[in-house]
This record gives structure tokens, sequence and C-alpha cells, in this order.
């Protein structure tokens, strides 16, 4: 059963609105390609892992992604959790190409890409093996003491290639390519088949784990200029005017009813979590407040305040 479900992360929606609304010009520019393109891959492997758990019996397991749980002053992020009545089992998901070398005298993590270019990366394995440490503490202090803890490494881009240097005990048995997770799993429950929890117990655990969930903190917000107005979807260009209940665009001729829904969007990830009809009016570039109020109305957000003083709200965490 799935508790908490995978959403395209919203650092991601953010990201994309940042190339949408700076200038083409903008030094940021490149950076945000490269991090986009980046958290797009760690998504996309992320959802590889969630297809192959889709096979699983969804009465014997429940599986929560994207935690984010505070301990102490600090949290700690897993990317799925799959508990069973005798274990709690972290996913620790890579989407990495490349010669991959874990482990060593200095437990390390390297990739050397077709160039030999050599790039180190956090060792995962340490990273999972801490998670682990903080969910023990987590559930001892929820009263599910009992529940042992494991975690895998799973790798899900078909390119790479695993190499266990020297020293590395750890590298068989908590990292694998994706192909393998279901029968790694089975191993695994073989491993613990003592049941420590029942259903209820079970549940009650992954619904505390799912109150505890805070999202990611706000990203930082970059120094530069936010581009307004509501933008064609078809040639990319700013500045579509509202006519006839409806957006066109002078440069293409398009129309396009649902134009404006992008921007205000884009106007929540970028500006302000909230949004007046006065705001609205100046970001889409509409003189009409009762127009604003129509479109602000359609778009079923929920608000704050009566009148003048009202504002509509993110749909968007953390904004």
């Amino acid at each position: 059963m799935i508790i908490k479900g995978r959403k395209i992360p919203l650092i991601i929606l953010y990201k994309e609105a940042l190339l949408r609304r700076i200038p083409q010009n903008s030094p940021h520019r490149p950076k945000i390609k490269e991090d986009l393109l980046k958290y797009w891959s760690g998504y996309h492997g992320e959802c590889k892992v969630d297809r192959h758990l889709s096979t699983l019996s969804q009465k014997n397991v429940l599986i929560l992604n994207d935690l984010q749980i505070p301990i102490g002053k600090t949290t700690f992020q897993i990317d799925s959790l799959l508990i069973f009545k005798s274990v709690a089992l972290i996913l620790e998901v890579k989407n990495i190409s490349g010669m991959l070398n874990i482990g060593g005298e200095f437990n390390q993590f390297s990739r050397t890409n077709n160039d030999g270019i050599i790039t180190g990366f956090t060792n995962p394995i340490s990273q999972a093996e801490r998670y682990s440490h903080h969910l023990r503490q987590w559930l001892k202090a929820n009263g599910f003491a009992q529940l042992p803890v494991d975690y895998l490494v799973v790798f899900t881009n078909p390119s790479s290639v695993l190499n266990g240097l020297p020293n590395s005990k750890q590298f068989k048995q908590r990292v694998i390519k994706v192909a393998d997770l279901l029968k790694k799993l089975s191993e695994i429950q073989t491993d613990y088949p003592k049941t420590v929890l029942c259903d209820r117990d079970a549940k009650k655990a992954a619904k505390k784990l799912l109150k505890a969930h805070i999202d990611p903190p706000i990203f930082t917000k970059i120094e530069e200029t936010i581009l307004t107005g509501v933008q064609c979807v078809n040639c990319r260009t700013f500045g579509m005017e509202r006519k006839k209940a409806s957006w066109y665009c002078n440069s293409c001729g398009s129309y396009d009813k649902q134009a404006h829904v992008q921007a205000i969007f884009d106007y929540f990830l970028l500006v302000n979590p909230k949004i007046s009809n006065k705001q609205a009016r100046s970001f889409l570039h509409v003189n009409s407040s009762k127009v604003v109020h129509g479109i602000l109305n359609s778009m079923r957000l929920n608000s704050q305040g009566e009148n003048k003083n009202k504002q509509y709200v993110t749909p968007f965490h953390s904004v």
C-alpha cells in the first residue's frame, strides 16, 4: 500500500519557472539548466524504482516516498521507505552513469566517465547508513523500537558499471542495480523472518511518519529580474492579451484560454506564495479587476480575507 506517493519535486517546478521568467542573457541560466537536468535525472531514477515496487503485494508492505523527517536540530531525507511487518527498509536511489567506484580505504564514491574524468560524490552507502541511524532514533522515540531498520543503495542508470573497491565489505550486501531490486527484497525478508509489528501497528508507524514529514525548506531566491505577463505556450513570447475570455498572442496569432494558469503558478513559485487581485492585475497585465477576479476564482485556489483584503494562496508547499 502506498501511504505517501511521489510527486515532481518542487525544486524542479521552481527551476523551470526561473528559466521561463528570467532574461535570456542572464548569467544564471547555465547553472539553472545544469541543476534542472540533475534534479530531473534523480526524479526519473526514483520513478524507475516505483515501477518495480508497484509489482509487490500491496498487503505485505507500506511505502512512503520522499520523506523528510525532523530529528533534533536537523532533518533526514528518504527516497523510499518500505515498512514490512519485520523490518523497515530505506532505499537510497542514484541515477548516475559511468564507472562507479565505491568504498576503498577511505570509503569514497567516485565516477569515471567515458573521457576518463573522475568526479567525487558523497558515498551513498554512508549516506543511507546515517539515515538508517536517524530512523532508528525516530522509531525508538515514537514507540516502535522493536522494528529493525536496514537499507539498500539502488542504482537505476542502465549504463552504470558498479565497481566495489578493496576493503568494501558493505558493497555486495548494500548496493544493487534496480533490475535486481525485487530479488533483493525477497532475500531481505528472509533475513528478517520474525514478525515484530501487526498490521495495525505497521500502519500506525507509517501514519506517524507521514504526519512527521515536513516539506523541504524554501530554496534560495536569486537576485534576478522576473519577467511579467502571460507567456504564449506556442511561441514562448510574453505579453499575451486578454480577448473574449481567452488569451491572444500578437506574435503568432494563437489563442489559449488557460495561459494565465502557468503565469499565476510562476508568481507563486518566484514572487510570493499569496496573490491579491491588484498583484495579479499587475503581473498578468490586465486592467480589469472583474476579469482578474473571474480568472483567480476559476483556478479554485484557497483564499484568505475578504473583498479588497482577499488573497489567493499557493497550492504548492514551502514556497
